[in-house]
């Protein structure tokens, strides 16, 4: 199944250049057409690209950047982070954080869905009835990564583009996205959710978004392995 949303945070020394710089970074977006819309807030610039959920947002003391979708244009998204790059030429700090979200059809009605889940991760000789499970795992990958958060269970459309609009959990409310990005009527009726995030130990030095991005496609692959695991019980159970 293809990913359904990426997200990453890279941190970095306060870099004051982003007061002086910022409005020269966005008139360099929006000749390039990277840029769609953009809202100026105090310490950072949030910004949409060619699309609604393609994300960069960047301030003095970091970047965060995002496709929210399973066809979005990654590409798109590191052109926009080159330029902010280039413009600050930022220094790299604290642990680079990655989250993705993945929905797995099912073709079971919710309630039976989520009982057949249940059943599949605790059995069924139980005093009392199981009628709902999550998975929600805490641990640690090997070098190059560190800490991960799994968290999985059976979704409906309709709670679906709450789920999808968390953002990092490492202080990322102000950049979480408007649900109504996601419509009802393009997810699944009902899905099997699973979110990884996963923490990167440090960025090489040198080309950073080149490492930056080459640490999104392989915590991806490390998150979509763990996610592969954790979710084998219910392999065979034809959600």
């Amino acid at each position: 199944m293809a990913i359904w949303t990426q997200r990453a945070s890279i941190p970095w020394r306060q870099n004051i250049g982003f007061y002086e710089r910022r409005y020269e970074i966005l008139r360099d977006l929006e000749q390039k057409g990277l840029l769609r819309r953009f809202q100026d807030r105090p310490h950072q610039l949030a910004m949409r690209l060619q699309a609604a959920h393609q994300l960069v947002t960047f301030g003095a003391d970091g970047l965060f950047f995002a496709a929210l979708k399973p066809d979005s244009d990654l590409d798109v998204v590191r052109a926009a982070v080159e330029v902010v790059w280039e413009a600050l030429a930022p220094e790299p700090q604290g642990l680079p954080l990655f989250n993705f979200q993945w929905l797995t059809p099912c073709g079971r009605p919710y309630d039976e869905a989520r009982d057949v889940a249940a059943k599949a991760f605790v059995g069924s000789d139980h005093p009392a009835r199981v009628t709902d499970f999550a998975v929600v795992l805490d641990g640690k990958f090997d070098e190059p990564f560190d800490d991960f958060h799994l968290a999985a269970g059976v979704v409906e459309a309709a709670e679906t583009p709450g789920r999808l609009a968390r953002g990092l959990s490492r202080g990322e409310n102000e950049r979480d996205v408007p649900p109504g990005i996601w419509s009802v009527e393009d997810l699944p009726a009902v899905a099997v959710f699973c979110q990884v995030e996963v923490d990167r130990i440090s960025l090489e030095p040198g080309d950073i978004v080149e490492d930056a991005f080459s640490a999104l496609e392989s915590a991806r692959d490390s998150a979509d392995a763990l996610r592969t695991s954790i979710l084998t019980p219910l392999r065979d159970k034809k959600l």
